[in-house]
């Protein structure tokens, strides 16, 4: 009776408190929020984008570079929007059924957590996964039907498998995982690179093998659909913002945005994960990345007045007015992640790598890694962070991504930083 209670207890407080972030989202929803500001306009013009799709879907498709309403986005997400569309013409009808689908990602999310850290309380686990209820761009994104959410979906399914295989060695789950990731990339391109990792890690378990072959023929298979889409057919979506090869700015804008998810924990990664730069292995390589990050100094070259350009170049502008602060940032940034990356080389390198070839474009924009760096960071990076579920930790967690959510919140209604 006591173990009934104490469950019948634990699942009404999971009810109230999943209920209580799913009621801020649908008050979201009335008041048309948009913190991030994008999601909003791209929406609007997906709508206008879908206009040809309801007068000629294969031509729409087959013609999709010359659409009056050109974009960015995967044709197979707007197909989602058109027949989503199809089945509920009234467009405020087919946000709130979109919202209703996106809002299950903290759900995978949380059974992602107890495959990974079986020995928290699940209470615990669950308040962290609905952490993603205060990311800017998942509300916004979520309000808003944008790709990236409806992507990550499939991301966490495909990272699911991925640590179900991690616990017992089976093959279906690394098919399972491409598959899963392979859709998610189809909605949202650049999740395909995360198949360089997990290609990776299944290799260390099955090195040269039938099995190895069998991953890679399923890849390949899985990614005819999109070379015939984009080299037969010469249809071609992934345009404007252009390509930038500034690696100054790439370089130090795209370290600020990892460190900056990666503030809240750094504490308790470092406690449980000591490592000391100045050892004589670690501290020539150290001098190397801090006069690389001195020579590339001068090539920084954002424009901060077109887009994007990452919370703490914002900042620095906003209260210095000058890119000092964001320099003194950087520097920080860069020895985080030289640490971040020497817990376990193998694992956490090819990750940062992928992080940083996530944003090709000119336009670096901060809510690319909202919230996938919160995922990346606990399921996928490895190294000892047990710690930050203790009520303390779990608390001032909340309270620092409370924090970044309400700045953007006022920043799209007041400030305009």
């Amino acid at each position: 009776m006591d173990n009934y209670r104490k469950f019948s207890n634990k699942k009404i407080f999971k009810t109230l408190i999943f209920s209580f972030f799913y009621f801020s989202i649908l008050i979201g929803f009335y008041f048309d929020e948009n913190p991030t500001i994008g999601p909003k306009i791209d929406f609007t013009n997906h709508l206008k984008t879908l206009e040809a799709f309801e007068i000629d879907l294969k031509y729409a498709l087959l013609n999709f570079h010359n659409n009056d309403y050109p974009t960015r986005i995967s044709p197979i997400f707007l197909l989602y929007l058109h027949y989503l569309k199809m089945l509920i013409p009234n467009v405020e009808l087919l946000r709130f059924f979109s919202l209703n689908i996106y809002i299950i990602s903290p759900f995978i999310f949380y059974n992602c957590l107890k495959l990974k850290f079986k020995s928290i309380d699940k209470i615990k686990l669950f308040i962290f996964s609905l952490l993603i209820c205060l990311s800017p761009s998942f509300r916004a994104n979520t309000i808003w039907p944008e790709s990236s959410m409806l992507a990550l979906i499939f991301f966490l399914i495909s990272i699911y498998f991925y640590l179900k295989f991690n616990e017992n060695k089976k093959f279906f789950y690394v098919l399972l995982n491409i598959v899963f990731l392979s859709i998610a990339a189809y909605i949202r391109p650049t999740y395909s690179l995360f198949s360089l990792f997990f290609f990776i890690n299944f290799y260390k378990e099955f090195s040269f093998s039938y099995k190895i072959l069998i991953i890679i023929f399923l890849n390949l298979l899985l990614s005819l659909p999109a070379f015939y889409y984009i080299f037969v057919l010469k249809v071609y979506f992934i345009h404007g913002h252009g390509l930038s090869f500034n690696l100054s700015d790439k370089i130090f804008i795209i370290s600020t945005i990892i460190f900056f998810y990666f503030l809240p924990f750094l504490f308790q990664i470092y406690n449980s994960n000591k490592i000391n730069l100045l050892s004589k292995n670690l501290f020539y390589p150290l001098l190397i990345i801090l006069l690389i990050y001195f020579i590339l100094i001068p090539g920084f070259s954002y424009d901060l007045n077109s887009a994007g350009g990452g919370i703490f170049l914002h900042l620095s502008y906003f209260i210095f007015n000058s890119e000092i602060f964001f320099f003194v940032i950087c520097f920080f940034s860069v020895l985080a992640i030289y640490y971040i990356s020497l817990i376990n080389k193998n694992n956490n390198i090819p990750l940062i790598i992928i992080l940083f070839l996530l944003s090709p474009q000119t336009h670096i924009f901060h809510k690319y890694y909202d919230p996938l760096l919160i995922i990346c960071i606990v399921l996928l990076f490895n190294f000892s962070i047990k710690e930050i579920f203790k009520v303390k930790n779990l608390t001032m967690i909340y309270l620092y991504f409370f924090s970044f959510y309400l700045i953007n919140l006022t920043n799209s209604l007041m400030i305009k930083f």
